[in-house]
């Protein structure tokens, strides 16, 4: 970690601009760490980073630098381990022991140098993480791809200011630093396979970074014990699909959407609106639910506004005989929030 003055400065405001590049809010990510240390707060990126940058130092300035430079380094690690990531999980491999042996011996542990995980030109392959007997092997890579910025209020022209708009979005194409994931549960004897950027990147994409996972762990057990290539690991891990109907039937949580069919074999959409928090709430789909038996295959849900989970089908698919989903999207502030989510879906999996 930084010690110096200016260094830590240099860190904030590269902290900063990866958190806008990822489409992160100032008023949901970066206000509330300013706060915390006990510095006023401003309304565009621009203007957040200039009083960054014109802070002198002084010892109030040191102790409000370091605190937020310590804020930034820990909210950091929950973004690259556990925020908007895809999910394949597999349970029980006869072989656990040997991929989690083969993928640690070509690893680097982390040497707390936070800056080298937004730096661009700093190389971040196969580096390990542990958080509470977990091992995490990250992959960094880049990815072109359109994002959704916010740019603040005051990106408006003048004439529009008083027309009380919350939020001004603009879109564009940039290269994000991503960061797919090897994840080792060897207490719970799973595998989980996790690729970035989840909720900007198509289906297909995350696919490929997954499959490119798998590319690896073959690569990495044959080049150890020369086994054939084809007998490490399967393609996909257990299949999610039952987890759909336990996460609607589920209490705990608010659904915040979903796509279910009614005994008719007619398609509908449930989202929350305004006064209604819970999409099971909806005027629709209560009385349809109570009508008819409903068929969910899509659901996305929010618990404690902390932890999110996402799994489902394109109806196309969901007329089809055989019902299989392979993976989940989850986004956690925690790794307690990780781990729970991780624990509900093996759950619910075995649960039909």
């Amino acid at each position: 970690m930084q010690t110096n003055f200016e260094d830590r400065k240099f860190f904030i405001k590269q902290a900063i601009n990866f958190y806008k590049n990822r489409g992160y809010t100032l008023r949901n990510d970066i206000n509330p760490i300013l706060e915390k240390a006990g510095l006023a707060t401003k309304r565009s990126w621009d203007d957040t980073i200039r009083m960054i940058d014109n802070l002198s130092e002084s010892d109030i300035n040191n102790d409000i630098i370091a605190k937020i430079t310590s804020e930034i380094a820990q909210d950091l690690m929950s973004v690259i381990l556990y925020r908007d990531k895809i999910a394949f999980i597999y349970e029980d491999l006869e072989n656990l022991d040997e991929i989690h042996s083969a993928i640690n011996n070509a690893s680097t542990p982390f040497n707390n140098d936070y800056s080298s995980i937004m730096d661009k030109t700093v190389d971040f392959n196969c580096v390990k993480i542990q958080e509470d007997g977990i091992d995490f092997y990250l992959y960094k890579s880049e990815r072109v791809l359109p994002v959704k910025i916010d740019l603040g209020v005051y990106a408006l022209k003048s004439e529009h200011l008083d027309e009380d708009f919350e939020r001004v979005i603009a879109y564009k194409t940039i290269e994000i630093t991503a960061f797919d994931m090897l994840i080792f549960d060897k207490n719970n004897k799973r595998l989980i396979l996790s690729a970035d950027l989840a909720s900007k990147s198509p289906v297909e994409n995350l696919q490929a970074q997954i499959a490119k996972l798998v590319r690896i762990i073959r690569s990495e057990v044959n080049a150890t014990n020369n086994d054939s290539a084809g007998q490490v690991i399967k393609d996909l891990g257990i299949d999610l699909f039952p987890c759909i109907e336990n996460l609607y039937k589920e209490p705990v949580g608010k659904v915040k959407e979903m796509a279910f069919a009614d005994d008719e074999g007619v398609s509908h959409r449930a989202k929350v609106r305004h006064g209604i928090e819970d999409a099971r709430e909806t005027a629709y789909h209560t009385a349809g639910a109570k009508a008819a038996d409903v068929s969910v295959y899509d659901i996305y849900k929010a618990y404690q506004k902390e932890n999110e989970v996402s799994i489902g089908m394109p109806w196309q698919q969901f007329q089809k005989d055989i019902l299989v989903v392979s993976y989940a999207k989850i986004s956690c502030k925690s790794h307690q929030g990780f781990c729970d989510i991780i624990n509900k879906l093996v759950t619910f999996s075995k649960k039909k």
